[in-house]
């Protein structure tokens, strides 16, 4: 009788067990399929990109793809510029005008994809493209930290967003450009910072920097060399996508834009 008793107590035992890693299992189960359908009803971000773009108050230029979402021209005739990637979608080098192109820049990148080199080549009268200039990138943990082209522009970053960037020459303080993030507005230029190599606006060593690389977008810039140092003040318009479709810039109260976007998105 005591053995038959440990038995059924042994045998109990084991179909609680059962039991209990069966009720587990299928709870661990139904809580899986509820948080996938939960994540299938997330709304999905448009797959968004640029169609049409203007650079220094310009007018909007269209953006004409390649092979799947490769750029390959933007503008027509001798107002627009041609890029050229390789076969992983890396940006390799610019030529403009679109037609008989005679100015040519050429990206080198480092083995962990960052630009460390612009090389810049120009020709005339039809001839071979000749070498003319170059400007270099220093990075320090991922991050831009230094440009020289003759000047240094040292670049100085509080968290994830530019500070400041001192001009020097010769190693003299020639400016400091400071900005500020009013309201924190977060940057959604990120994916298309490549644009900062190639874009036709040539403020690339001031509010150009942030508006690509910070983590959030610039509402003021002061420059310290500036006579009367009078501020740079930014404001964004945003299209549905999110996205940023005007960069509006206004200083001792002249105002204009300085970017502006089209897109065409997909779901």
């Amino acid at each position: 009788m005591f053995i038959l008793n440990v038995n059924l107590k042994i045998r109990s035992l084991s179909m609680l067990k059962t039991f209990s890693m069966r009720t587990l299992l299928f709870i661990g189960l139904l809580t899986s399929l509820i948080g996938c359908d939960k994540e299938d009803q997330t709304p999905k971000a448009p797959d968004c990109k640029i169609t049409k773009m203007a650079s220094n108050g310009d007018i909007k230029h269209p953006v004409i793809y390649g092979h799947g979402d490769t750029i390959m021209k933007i503008g027509e005739i001798h107002l627009g510029y041609v890029l050229y990637f390789d076969e992983k979608g890396k940006l390799l080098r610019k030529e403009s005008p679109t037609t008989n192109p005679y100015y040519r820049t050429d990206l080198v990148y480092n083995n962990l994809g960052q630009v460390i080199e612009l090389r810049y080549y120009g020709k005339q009268f039809g001839k071979s493209w000749e070498y003319e200039a170059k400007r270099s990138f220093t990075y320090d943990k991922g991050k831009l930290v230094k440009i020289s082209d003759g000047y240094d522009y040292e670049i100085n970053w509080q968290g994830n967003d530019i500070k400041s960037v001192i001009h020097r020459f010769r190693g003299q303080v020639d400016c400091i450009v400071t900005f500020t993030y009013d309201g924190l507005i977060t940057n959604p230029n990120h994916q298309f910072n490549y644009f900062y190599f190639v874009d036709q606006n040539t403020n690339d060593v001031n509010y150009k920097l942030p508006y690509y690389f910070s983590q959030h977008l610039p509402t003021t810039q002061v420059r310290s060399c500036a006579i009367i140092p009078d501020p740079s003040i930014f404001s964004y318009t945003f299209a549905p996508n999110g996205l940023i479709e005007s960069v509006l810039h206004e200083q001792s109260g002249g105002i204009g834009f300085i970017w502006e976007y089209e897109y065409g998105c997909k779901m």
